[in-house]
């Protein structure tokens, strides 16, 4: 028999230490994105919009979360300017968030189910890196969707925006799958990924029972959810779950709600008290805040 090298046991070592590294290194990666992002959220809501912009621009190519807190930004300024630079801008950059995001997603083409077949199902789960990409990619195609929808009132715009807001539903039902049957090893990352799932899903929710009673039963037959009470109770949940990233923006579209689409749409009653205490919330906060004021 032919004798073992002792140095193929040290690379086989280091190999498995590489392995069993890469998951504490992914995970320590997403946590400082998230807070990264954290921080620039908290620029943005006291009124320092220009810096929490180029706190998030330098990575935005590269990291998930940084692509989509750069593309959010734009996308909020574009919704409140309505202007149409920039629309076009915050269109650019959800669509630069989206590729990001797909990079860190669980692959899905032929060669990589054909590869994972000869995996094992627990090493086939997808990892928290993986899940926060998939919730990010919903989210920025959830903000792409809406503004093609503002972008150019014509037939292939509509089209397009109605596509993609059939891509993002279906993601977002995954990651509402996901929240439940994944085994967290982190409750924090969890956390953050739960708040995330309630105000996508919530808000995609909330704008489809806002559409015409015709237009809600075409598009619930179409596969579509449009459960307003889900929608608000999940909102409000993310809402306060201020240790999440993402609770400031659960409470920004409650109040877009309260205190904006309810009158113009005349879609019920407005939870007044509801605002009150979410409108606190934001100035115990961010004393600076000055975006609850503009409702």
């Amino acid at each position: 028999m032919a004798a073992v090298d002792p140095d193929e046991y040290v690379v086989l070592d280091e190999f498995q230490d590489a392995l069993e590294e890469q998951p504490e290194a992914n995970k320590r990666d997403l946590e400082i994105s998230i807070e990264d992002t954290r921080h620039a959220v908290n620029l943005f809501f006291n009124n320092q919009f220009d810096e929490a912009v180029a706190f998030m621009e330098p990575k935005a190519n590269e990291s998930m979360y940084h692509s989509l807190g750069f593309a959010t930004l734009s996308f909020i300024k574009a919704v409140m300017t309505c202007d149409e630079k920039d629309v076009n801008k915050a269109v650019g950059l959800t669509k630069v968030a989206s590729s990001v995001c797909e990079k860190f997603r669980k692959p899905n083409n032929l060669t990589d189910r054909l590869v994972n077949l000869s995996i094992s199902a627990d090493e086939n789960n997808y990892t928290q890196e993986q899940l926060h990409a998939e919730l990010c990619y919903a989210e920025a195609l959830l903000e792409r969707a809406l503004l093609t929808f503002v972008q150019d009132e014509n037939l292939m715009n509509f089209i397009k925006g109605a596509v993609r807001s059939r891509t993002c539903y279906m993601s977002y039902k995954k990651c509402v799958q996901y929240l439940v049957s994944h085994f967290w090893t982190d409750e924090n990352i969890r956390s953050h990924y739960e708040s995330g799932v309630k105000l996508g899903y919530g808000t995609f929710n909330l704008l489809v029972s806002a559409l015409p009673q015709r237009v809600l039963r075409l598009v619930e037959f179409a596969g579509f959810s449009g459960d307003r009470v889900y929608a608000l109770n999940a909102l409000k949940s993310a809402a306060f779950m201020h240790h999440t990233l993402r609770w400031p923006l659960s409470a920004l579209v409650l109040l877009v709600w309260n205190l904006i689409v309810v009158y113009c749409l005349g879609t019920g009653e407005s939870d007044l008290e509801l605002s009150k205490t979410l409108i606190r919330t934001l100035f115990m906060h961010f004393p600076k805040v000055t975006h609850a004021m503009l409702l």
